[in-house]
């Protein structure tokens, strides 16, 4: 009789003064009996034991045990099973979790897709127990994973299983890959980059063909982002070798030929170039096309473009970077969110180049700045571009205001993670004069510019945590002058003053 709860119980007369022996059976056929521990139990003859009670003249109650131990069974608790199936193809019959606690049954233990390829099941299993198991892509053996041996228990049949021991609070494990000891490893990004300075373009545009594509030459196109040079940005799992060329056009006749020195063997008597993907996004150097190397003197130098759009409401699309150097297409260069409204996007561009460009709220020309005629140029139909000579070296160029020459106003109480700033002009001593309360060590950039948004001074302020006070030169200059502070967040604090 059950009475109560998982204890099962049963009245019987015996005759007093003497010997039986017993076992429980979770049924009614032998097969279903429980195998009795040794250490507590009779043999029975036939290599097993029985449980053994001794009656003597009263009435006796035995001891609750647990169904095939010497003890009562201790507390049950609450166990989550997780695999991560991303790597897999997933059976039609499901993913199974298989182990000692249901007697090693491939499809009796189904397990729920939850989020992200997540598949997981919970059990009750008692406190303090070890068990193995495995997880089982489907519902047979032929599915099993292979658990490593990092992270297994000899399984007695040359393999491994996975093994969890019970605690006293409920456990989720963590979502271990399919055949893995740990988390499924994610894709990183990399960037492919081609410069196609000294070739004719084809009109069908340029391509990479890749074993992360199928060898295709046509499916792939690379976009043009400045000084000839084309990018292409996809993900790839840490740890693939990647082989693929670039193309000059959409067919295989029109790909380059990768010199042997910077190659590895085709098998066709060519060669690709390649690279092991790291653990981290990456960004290719630029090679010349059919080269090991730039394209003659490299003359390319890296500016960051920068706007602020804290004023604006940006566009679902995002913001774009259009301009001379990029054939001048809305949609083709996003910039990246640094967060506190501000975009930013890195171009590899040829020094001392002259270039015009403008910052677009969205994809489409509907969506252009208006550029200011006291920092742009005139674009012919009635408007103006930025234009910028790129400098010798690499350069970050301010955070101009989305359709203005100059930084956005902000004032202190709106972002800034320091306290109390005050920026003083003292005309005496050429100087101005910083004093706020930084909550921690970092450091801010002080940036100075002129009417027309141009920068005219700059330095890297290295601040303590608490109060902080720096006198800095200022640089000879008259007339209105804007100051900058930015933080290592982005955040900004602005004021202006007139130098005589």
């Amino acid at each position: 009789n059950n009475s109560g709860g998982t204890v099962y119980t049963v009245t019987i007369a015996v005759v007093e003064d003497s010997v039986y022996d017993y076992v429980f059976i979770n049924g009614d056929e032998w097969s279903e009996k429980e195998e009795v521990p040794e250490q507590c139990g009779v043999p029975n003859g036939t290599g097993g034991f029985n449980r053994q009670v001794i009656v003597s003249n009263t009435n006796l109650t035995v001891p609750v045990v647990c169904f095939g131990w010497c003890e009562a069974c201790p507390p049950l608790v609450n166990v989550t099973f997780r695999v991560d199936m991303s790597l897999e193809t997933v059976s039609p019959d499901g993913v199974h979790l298989v182990g000692d606690f249901q007697g090693w049954n491939p499809g009796a233990t189904p397990m729920m897709l939850s989020i992200n390829n997540i598949w997981e099941v919970s059990l009750l299993l008692y406190q303090g127990e070890a068990y193995q198991y495995k997880f089982i892509n489907g519902n047979t053996w032929e599915g099993e994973e292979i658990v490593p041996e990092a992270c297994g228990v000899p399984n007695g049949m040359g393999g491994f299983n996975r093994q969890v021991i019970v605690g006293s609070n409920p456990m989720i494990l963590d979502a271990v890959c399919f055949s893995q000891c740990g988390p499924c490893p994610v894709s990183h990004n990399v960037v492919f980059r081609v410069d196609m300075s000294e070739q004719t373009v084809s009109p069908l545009g340029v391509h990479i063909a890749g074993n992360f594509q199928e060898w295709d030459p046509a499916s792939t196109q690379m976009i043009l982002v400045g000084s000839g040079v084309y990018e292409y940005q996809t993900s790839i799992m840490p740890g693939e070798l990647v082989e693929y060329l670039f193309v000059n056009g959409n067919t295989w006749d029109d790909a380059e030929v990768v010199p042997e020195t910077c190659g590895t063997p085709n098998g066709m008597g060519g060669f690709n170039r390649y690279f092991t993907m790291p653990l981290s996004d990456t960004i290719l150097n630029v090679v010349c096309f059919s080269s090991c190397d730039p394209c003659q003197e490299d003359t390319l130098r890296e500016v960051i473009f920068y706007v602020d759009m804290r004023f604006q409401n940006v566009s679902p699309n995002g913001v774009h970077l259009a301009g001379s150097f990029q054939g001048w297409d809305p949609s083709s260069t996003p910039m990246e969110y640094e967060g506190g409204g501000l975009y930013s996007k890195s171009i590899l561009l040829n020094a001392n180049e002259y270039i015009e460009y403008k910052f677009i709220n969205g994809d489409t020309w509907d969506g252009e700045e208006t550029v200011p005629e006291t920092c742009g140029v005139s674009n012919g139909m009635g408007g103006f571009n930025r234009y910028l000579t790129v400098p010798a070296s690499d350069t970050a160029l301010p955070y101009y205001c989305f359709s203005s020459c100059l930084p956005c106003p902000i004032g202190i109480e709106e972002t800034l993670s320091f306290k109390n700033p005050e920026i003083i002009y003292h005309p005496s001593l050429h100087q101005i004069f910083i004093d706020y309360t930084s909550p921690n060590y970092t450091d801010i950039q002080l940036q100075m510019f002129n009417s027309s948004g141009q920068l005219i001074s700059a330095h890297s302020l290295t601040c303590q945590k608490g109060i902080n006070h720096f006198q800095i030169d200022l640089p000879l200059y008259h007339g209105l002058c804007i100051v900058m502070l930015v933080t290592e967040k982005g955040e900004i604090y602005s004021s202006k003053f007139i130098l005589p």
